[in-house]
């Protein structure tokens, strides 16, 4: 099952389990019509915070998540295909996932679900710089 809370184009958490898996994620699951402005400009005005976040969260088993349609062939118009954060602009959502081990649960799935929102904080971060969390 999967939760999200607010608007489409604004940030949320979305918590996912299955027989086979238990994951926590954050980020904009569908840009809107205006999403991809206020989402793009922030990332290209200051990726390295986006950049940062995202290494740090790949460090810990995480990922971005390919939920929704794939990505723009190009990146979009003002921007270079040569910018430091090229994969993100071309992104139609954006949102990081944490996946939690099945050994990590026996604590208790509240304890190991604000662990992993610990651990994705800094991406939740950005969307916060951004103005629209």
């Amino acid at each position: 099952m999967l939760w999200s809370f607010g608007a489409e184009d604004r940030p949320g958490w979305f918590f996912a389990v299955s027989p086979a898996s238990v994951s926590l994620s954050t980020g904009v699951m569908s840009f809107t019509t205006d999403g991809p402005d206020w989402a793009r400009h922030a990332i290209a005005d200051d990726p390295q915070p986006w950049l940062d976040a995202m290494q740090c969260i790949r460090a810990q088993g995480g990922d971005l998540a390919d939920w929704g349609e794939p990505p723009l062939k190009r990146v979009p118009k003002p921007w270079d295909a040569a910018h430091p954060a090229a994969d993100l602009l071309r992104r139609k959502a954006l949102i990081m996932t944490l996946p939690m081990d099945a050994a990590d649960l026996s604590a208790g799935l509240v304890p190991v679900i604000r662990g992993a929102a610990a651990r994705l904080m800094p991406f939740w971060s950005c969307f916060n710089a951004g103005g629209r969390a």
